[in-house]
């Protein structure tokens, strides 16, 4: 089901760019033989399995020492480790002015990871993936919200500011530092939670809708000129 809706969901984008009319910008650099762009893109994928297949043995071997779960090694050590080439992706890409690919390499990644790593690997293991209680219970509805607060961020103007990407910056720290108390039983974890759901959470459904606000005035005032 995983895969099914990953080739639908790439039918309708390839669908959508067929009937777009959206007038296409040309590039002005001088594009490079198509042979050895392949070349270069084979190899830099050789090169990402091989460094993710070290980096997954290496950071297995460090949390197993550490006594960490498998949970909070997927969350964190190959969460961060395998998303460091889309992080360096989008960033190149921001930085050359191409900033629609570095919003869609983002949403492509974690759509690809759900539908297609999540639906593969389900589909070659011996047997049945195993989710954590904990991961149900925490992980997914944190996933969830994010998802939520993207929602009224990207259609803000359609465009991320320097203080969105703060705020999202700062709740992945607090998320990371959360998970992290929460695994060595420390009390912070605790404390966090109520932090976040008493005073962080309204202050940042205020900044949202304030700057949502904003950004509709905005294109008010835009469309009526």
């Amino acid at each position: 089901l995983l895969l099914v809706a990953l080739v639908a969901y790439l039918g309708v984008l390839l669908y959508q760019t067929r009937h777009s009319r959206r007038p296409r910008t040309r590039d002005t650099v001088v594009q490079a033989p198509w042979l050895s762009s392949v070349l270069l893109m084979l190899g830099g994928l050789l090169i990402l399995v091989l460094a993710g297949h070290l980096l997954l043995g290496a950071a297995v071997d460090v949390a197993s020492d550490l006594g960490l779960s498998e949970r909070i090694i997927g969350l964190t050590l190959i969460g961060v480790g395998t998303s460091l080439p889309c992080l360096a992706t989008s960033l190149i890409a921001a930085l050359r002015g191409q900033r629609e690919i570095a919003v869609g390499n983002v949403i492509g990644s974690n759509l690809f990871n759900l539908l297609g790593v999540l639906g593969f690997t389900a589909l070659v293991a011996p047997s049945p993936l195993s989710v954590s209680p904990n991961a149900l219970d925490f992980d997914l509805p944190v996933m969830l919200g994010v998802v939520a607060l993207c929602l009224p961020v990207f259609y803000s103007g359609y465009r991320v500011t320097r203080a969105e990407g703060l705020v999202f910056l700062g709740l992945y720290l607090v998320y990371g530092l959360h998970v992290v108390s929460f695994t060595f039983g420390m009390p912070l974890a605790n404390k966090l939670e109520q932090l976040m759901l008493y005073y962080v959470l309204p202050a940042l459904v205020a900044f949202l809708l304030f700057t949502s606000l904003q950004a509709w005035r905005r294109q008010h005032k835009r469309e009526s000129q």
